[in-house]
């Protein structure tokens, strides 16, 4: 981690003693609502921090992912025995339809730390539960439609603010991939992005980089 427990906290209050509304902080990223501008100056200058960059605009990104992704060639030109047995997956996404029959039993948790209500539900655009259904649909509900991995299990971390359908995360990438690999997930899918700091080398880059390291 960039900060030890002590230097986290004393960051914590010194943003919010600057005039932040709210302040979320791990080991990785601290995330703070309308700040006044003329605190960034002290906050970049404090020592305390390695960059300051506008909060992302996170948006869906998944349209035709089993075409691009070229799953029907991979299982009937190479090994269509895989099917995921035994590996456990994470998805982060707006929320799941846990009653959706092409997820019976395979469904290991479903946790809500990370996003802005307590709420697992998919409710707006069904996002979270077709991308889920893209990798992992068992083909129940249609057979046509089968998933990349029908037969693996897994956890899910949903994003998504149910009042209005606006996608946000609360802490770092870092500490979602090691939370979801303490809970055995090998593989996380994120079929999202930042809309306004798209192509930028950011925090969440950064955090992903120094979990793979």
């Amino acid at each position: 981690p960039d900060l030890d427990v002590y230097q986290l906290n004393q960051l914590k209050s010194s943003i919010f003693h600057m005039g932040a509304e709210s302040v979320h902080c791990d080991s990785w990223l601290c995330q703070a609502e309308e700040i006044p501008a003329e605190a960034l100056v002290n906050l970049a200058t404090s020592g305390l921090i390695l960059f300051i960059e506008p909060s992302s605009e996170l948006v869906f990104e998944n349209i035709y992912a089993r075409s691009v992704s070229n799953i029907d060639d991979v299982l009937s030109n190479h090994n269509p025995s895989l099917t995921g047995q035994g590996q456990v997956v994470a998805v982060s996404d707006s929320g799941l339809d846990q009653d959706h029959g092409d997820f019976n039993g395979r469904i290991r948790a479903v946790y809500n730390q990370y996003g802005p209500d307590n709420s697992a539900a998919d409710m707006h655009s069904g996002h979270g539960t077709h991308v889920t259904a893209t990798l992992l649909g068992d083909g129940s509900g249609d057979s046509s439609s089968r998933g990349m991995a029908p037969n693996a299990t897994f956890h899910f971390y949903q994003l998504e603010y149910d009042q209005t359908g606006a996608l946000a995360r609360y802490g770092s990438l870092f500490d979602m991939f090691r939370h979801s690999w303490q809970q055995n997930a090998r593989m996380q899918t994120n079929s999202w992005g930042s809309e306004n700091l798209g192509g930028q080398y950011n925090s969440d880059s950064r955090s992903a980089d120094s979990f793979a390291d």
